[in-house]
C-alpha cells in the first residue's frame, strides 16, 4: 500500500510538471495545448485517487483504533472484576480467620464470668467498639437473660437482665436475628471516657444461638456506623462460639 501510495505521488507529480511544459510551450507557439490538458486531467486524476486511498486508509485506521479501544476497555473490565472479586474473597477469608482465631484463643475452661470478659476483651481489640455487654441464658430462670460481663460500660443505674421478647435486646433474641440500631433512644446508654460523656452513633445487637435455642446475646455500642467488615468478623464469631458455649455447657 505503501509502494502503491508512492507511485501516485510520483505520477501526481510527474504529470504536474508535464502538464505546465505542455501549456507553457503551446501558449508560446499559439497552439492549443492538448497534452497539457491530458496531463493536466492526468495529475488531478491522480490526485483525487491519492485522496480518495488517503480517507480509506483514515477510515480503516480509525475503525482499527476504535476496535483495539473496544477490546481495550472490554479487557481493562475483565480485569477489573477479576480484582474485585480477588478483593473480595481476600476480605472474606480475613474476616473469617480473624473471627476464628478470637474464638481459638478462648479459654474456655474457665467460668462463664471469665469467658465473657475474654470474649468481650478480645473482639475490642477487632472491631473496635466503644463498650460492650454479654448476657447468658439463665439456667435456673427459663426465658430469662443475665448480663455476666461488660466492658467500658457506664451507667448511673444497675445492669439488669431481661426476658426473651421483652425490650430490643428480648426481641432481638426471640427473633435470633443481629439488630443494628443507628437511631438510638436518647439516654439509653452513655458512653464516658478522657474526653467527657457522649451517645454512640450505632448500637448491635447479636444473639448467639445453637440448636434453635438462643443461649447468649452480645451488646455492642460503637461511636460511628460500624463497618461490613467489622460485622461480619461479629456475626461469625457469634456463628462460632454458640457451639463452643454449649459444648463447655457454660450456658
Amino acid at each position: 500500500m505503501k509502494i502503491a501510495a508512492n507511485i501516485l505521488v510520483a505520477g501526481l507529480l510527474l504529470f504536474g510538471f508535464a502538464a505546465f511544459a505542455f501549456i507553457q510551450n503551446a501558449l508560446i507557439e499559439g497552439t492549443t495545448p492538448w497534452y497539457g490538458y491530458i496531463c493536466l486531467a492526468l495529475s488531478l486524476l491522480s490526485g483525487i485517487i491519492l485522496f480518495a486511498r488517503f480517507q480509506f486508509q483514515k477510515d480503516q485506521i480509525k475503525k482499527l483504533s476504535e476496535r483495539i479501544e473496544t477490546l481495550s476497555n472490554s479487557l481493562n473490565a475483565s480485569v477489573k472484576q477479576v480484582e474485585t472479586k480477588t478483593a473480595k474473597e481476600s476480605s472474606a477469608a480475613s474476616t473469617k480467620e480473624i473471627a476464628q482465631r478470637i474464638v481459638q484463643t478462648l479459654n474456655l475452661e474457665a467460668g462463664i464470668e471469665a469467658v465473657s470478659e475474654e470474649i468481650l476483651m478480645k473482639l475490642a481489640k477487632e472491631v473496635s467498639f466503644a463498650h460492650g455487654l454479654f448476657y447468658v441464658a439463665d439456667k435456673q430462670n427459663k426465658g430469662y437473660f443475665k448480663p455476666t460481663s461488660k466492658y467500658a460500660y457506664y451507667s448511673e443505674r444497675e445492669l439488669d437482665g431481661f426476658k426473651i421478647g421483652e425490650g430490643i435486646n428480648g426481641q432481638a433474641a426471640k427473633d435470633q436475628q443481629p439488630v443494628l440500631l443507628e437511631s438510638i433512644p436518647e439516654n439509653y446508654v452513655t458512653v464516658v471516657s478522657g474526653l467527657g460523656k457522649s451517645s454512640p452513633r450505632a448500637l448491635s445487637l447479636y444473639p448467639i444461638v445453637h440448636n434453635k435455642k438462643t443461649v447468649a446475646l452480645l451488646e455492642l455500642a460503637f461511636l460511628a456506623k460500624p463497618t461490613t467488615q467489622k460485622l461480619e468478623i461479629i456475626g461469625i464469631f457469634c456463628e462460632t462460639i454458640g457451639e463452643k458455649l454449649s459444648q463447655k455447657q457454660l450456658a
